[in-house]
């Protein structure tokens, strides 16, 4: 509660730094854009037939997902399709919510057209590694590209010098919290 000596200085520092943000690019338009494409695909796959809350799966292989048998037989593009699929709405609502935390900020910081190209390379990479890791498992959803999209977050937070320390402070640990429990429960699940 008390102002240290510091305080001024980090307040215009702070403030600086948001501003050279803003001016890099004012919005968020891709991730929004991001959001909506899931969204609507979701929304799409139920009114296909997929279910709500306990999907079979058989529907998100229908609609792209990354099935190991498929993939690797030649229909490479449901690498690209898988992270815009998901199983249940407590799947969507989860990643749409971490996008929506951490996105913003990293499209900011690299600008729209790195942050796109970003979430789509981490988003196949994530595909890539599903199908190694377990070749036979049916995968979808946005989880791999949101990974690369926290990577490139740590990445600024870790070597941006101009990075203020009260703000980095609590993202890094909130991303930190996020990476490794999201990385326990899909280890858990596997």
């Amino acid at each position: 509660k008390a102002r240290t000596n510091d305080f001024r200085p980090q307040l215009k520092a702070n403030i600086e730094f948001e501003a050279r943000l803003a001016a890099k690019s004012p919005g968020a338009p891709v991730t929004y854009g991001i959001v909506a494409i899931n969204t609507l695909v979701f929304i799409a796959t139920l009114c296909a037939g997929a279910d709500l809350l306990r999907p079979t799966g058989q529907m998100q292989i229908n609609w792209g997902s990354n099935f190991g048998p498929y993939t690797t037989d030649g229909e490479w593009w449901r690498l690209f399709t898988s992270f815009f699929i998901h199983f249940g709405v407590l799947h969507i609502a989860l990643n749409m919510l971490v996008l929506v935390s951490f996105g913003p900020l990293v499209e900011r910081l690299y600008g729209g057209l790195i942050y796109l190209s970003i979430y789509l390379l981490a988003g196949i990479v994530g595909g890539l590694a599903s199908i190694g890791w377990h070749p036979e498992v049916n995968g979808a959803g946005a989880s791999g590209a949101i990974f690369g999209i926290c990577g490139a977050l740590l990445a600024q937070i870790f070597f941006r010098k101009d990075f203020p320390s009260d703000i980095s402070r609590p993202i890094r640990r909130s991303t930190l919290i996020f990476v490794v429990w999201a990385l326990y429960a899909s280890l858990r699940n596997q």
